[in-house]
């Protein structure tokens, strides 16, 4: 996998578990005392009891989704990591700068204190040149 790959499924995967997270939020607020007032629902042999145990299911099973898809995103920073410490042991630092920037979020000072105190505008420049570079 490349640095532009492992950046689209870092950012997908964070999208994936936030979309659940507020499923789940939404799940749960229908499922509060205040949500539904029993005493006004008109009962003609309905499976009310099935709906509520179906959202409590729903909620359980995207639960799991979201540990799932947290597992995925912890090997996808171990292997965001371990292509780092290649990049610094073959001393590329172009590619560190970009993975710094863009894959583990690093801001500009930050960047520029490791790199001998390069600017903001060089800094872009090389990220800008190597995503150019990786697509």
């Amino acid at each position: 996998m490349d640095l532009f790959e492992l950046e689209k499924e870092k950012k997908e995967l964070e999208n994936s578990i936030q979309s659940r997270k507020e499923r789940i939020e939404l799940q749960r607020a229908r499922l509060e005392a205040g949500a539904m007032d029993l005493s006004k629902v008109s009962v003609q042999g309905g499976k009310h009891g099935d709906t509520i145990t179906d959202a409590v299911a729903l909620i359980v099973k995207m639960e799991k989704d979201i540990e799932f898809l947290e597992e995925e995103l912890k090997q996808n920073s171990r292997e965001i990591d371990r292509m780092y410490n290649i990049f610094k042991e073959f001393n590329e630092r172009d590619k560190q700068i970009y993975t710094e920037k863009k894959l583990l979020g690093w801001n500009n000072a930050r960047i520029s204190v490791k790199h001998n105190g390069i600017s903001k505008r060089y800094i872009n420049k090389i990220v800008k040149k190597v995503k150019k570079s990786i697509e």
